[in-house]
């Protein structure tokens, strides 16, 4: 499944580093593939989402990448700035990322780290 992502200033630094964009334009899309779909995607359909102060349902805030895994706010709190504001941290682990792609704002160039 592929899934959009909301990434934090730390986790944009990291994903810059990572697919070596440093001191580029900011990223407007970054999206990751999972093997399968992650469970807190599933409980979000079976509970009561609230658009105006979660945001879109299928799209994840990333906060970390580790040499682990990516590290997700599963509530996908809003983070005006600030890692702090996450509610939940959940590790995915790369075993589960096919991929992750980025798009530049500058030119529309995309970078693509598969794990």
């Amino acid at each position: 499944m592929l899934m959009t992502c909301k990434p934090s200033a730390r986790a944009e630094k990291e994903l810059r580093r990572l697919l070596c964009l440093e001191g580029q334009e900011g990223l407007t899309i970054v999206e990751v593939e999972f093997r399968e779909l992650p469970y807190f995607m599933v409980a979000r359909s079976r509970v009561k989402w609230d658009a105006a102060s979660q945001g879109d349902i299928n799209v994840v805030s990333l906060l970390h990448v580790t040499a682990e895994g990516i590290v997700v706010d599963p509530l996908s709190q809003p983070l005006p700035g600030s890692d702090t504001q996450a509610v939940r941290h959940t590790l995915i682990p790369w075993q589960n990322v096919i991929s992750l792609s980025i798009t530049r704002a500058d030119s529309g160039a995309k970078g693509t780290h598969s794990a």
